[in-house]
């Protein structure tokens, strides 16, 4: 997973350390911007955050995985070409958190996220949970539309 195709050319990924790539650098760089100016000026901080990123490929030697989009027609997931991602922003005053959620799927239900949030207590008040889907037409059937028969997921 160290190697990129850009424009059709494998590029080697140099980590600045350990699984840091100029993509977090960016996510370091805001930290910074919001925590610094509490730091040196010697008051508190106004806001503090955080981001993650976490690999949600399925594994396709125990899961059968049916693809998203392009036609009624289910296809079975034959192989992996790029890994699948969900990433996260959290953001906090000190008294309310919001977590920004993405992940690298066709998209979710409400239904599906208002669980979500119920089961990680995340419903609001002081905790609030924002997700969404980038919309993949070649990833995972997240909701249930193209699998082997078409609302079962």
């Amino acid at each position: 997973r160290d190697n990129h195709k850009v424009c059709g050319k494998v590029k080697k990924v140099r980590y600045l350390t350990p699984k840091m790539t100029l993509n977090s650098l960016n996510t370091w760089y805001l930290i910074l911007v919001l925590v610094l100016p509490g730091v040196c000026w010697g008051a508190e901080p106004v806001l503090f955050a955080a981001a993650g990123k976490v690999d949600v490929t399925p594994d396709l030697e125990r899961e059968t995985i049916w693809l998203a989009g392009y036609g009624a027609k289910g296809r079975r997931a034959k192989g992996v070409h790029d890994p699948l991602y969900a990433r996260v922003l959290l953001v906090s005053d000190g008294k309310n958190t919001v977590a920004l959620v993405g992940v690298d799927n066709l998209g979710m239900f409400r239904q599906d996220v208002l669980s979500l949030r119920k089961a990680l207590g995340w419903e609001g008040k002081t905790r609030y949970l924002f997700l969404a889907g980038t919309h993949n037409h070649s990833g995972p059937d997240s909701i249930g539309l193209w699998g082997r028969l078409p609302g079962v997921r």
